[in-house]
């Protein structure tokens, strides 16, 4: 029947998956949750339009349509939190992994802006303008307290401080325009990789205070150019 994407939940068995919808028990409306050791699903979400993304967590459900985003309790399937976005055909949208913390990020109603949730006991919500132009990729570290964001022109990577909205750093891929196809931060959020439709990753060191900035960055049309910091390799 053919499956549009399937996420894993962790390294468990618990699956979820959206259908082609050439197969009518597996319509592109349905979120299905799959058993893999039963081999059967054991729950399944219905919607009236298109499942893009998924995201999971032992203890939420977060699914991405074009213009809503749902939160999910993931063990009574029922809807916590419902997000309005700007048209968001690819879907983006990032999860924190660490069991202790809870940090949503999805794109906001306005282009270029991104609304973070911190499930807390007193739900705290941060909204960012990170770009001039659409979003591209969104990835939160593990712990949630970072978000590296890009737009279509994937030449600079911005870190912001998910809690007070603050930028933290600029990070340039590099001067010709690439598609970002996924960020990832390494446990202690020291590392960032920026993976891109060029075949490259690039490294970027947060800690080095050292910078590969021109003596000419003063001059107004070149100052963001040479003011990022660029990757360590």
């Amino acid at each position: 029947g053919g499956i549009k994407f399937a996420t894993m939940l962790y390294r468990t068995n618990i699956i979820s998956f959206v259908g082609t919808g050439e197969n009518p028990s597996f319509p592109s409306s349905r979120l299905v949750l799959w058993d893999d050791i039963a081999h059967r699903p054991f729950g399944e979400l219905n919607f009236k339009g298109d499942v893009l993304a998924t995201q999971l967590r032992k203890d939420k459900i977060v699914v991405v349509h074009m213009n809503k985003v749902y939160v999910y309790n993931f063990e009574q399937l029922d809807c916590s939190d419902t997000f309005i976005t700007c048209d968001n055909p690819e879907g983006i949208v990032s999860f924190s992994t660490a069991e202790d913390s809870c940090v949503l990020a999805i794109p906001d109603e306005v282009v270029g802006h991104v609304k973070i949730i911190h499930f807390s006991k007193d739900k705290h919500i941060v909204q960012i303008k990170c770009q001039n132009s659409a979003l591209s990729c969104l990835k939160l570290s593990r712990d949630g307290k970072l978000l590296a964001t890009t737009s279509s022109k994937g030449t600079l990577v911005r870190i912001w401080d998910t809690w007070t909205g603050d930028q933290m750093n600029e990070l340039r891929r590099g001067a010709d325009q690439a598609v970002i196809s996924d960020i990832s931060f390494d446990p202690d959020n020291q590392i960032v990789a920026v993976a891109s439709d060029k075949g490259t990753i690039h490294m970027f060191n947060m800690t080095e205070t050292g910078n590969k900035k021109s003596s000419l960055s003063a001059l107004s049309g070149i100052a963001s150019y040479f003011g990022s910091k660029w990757s360590a390799s």
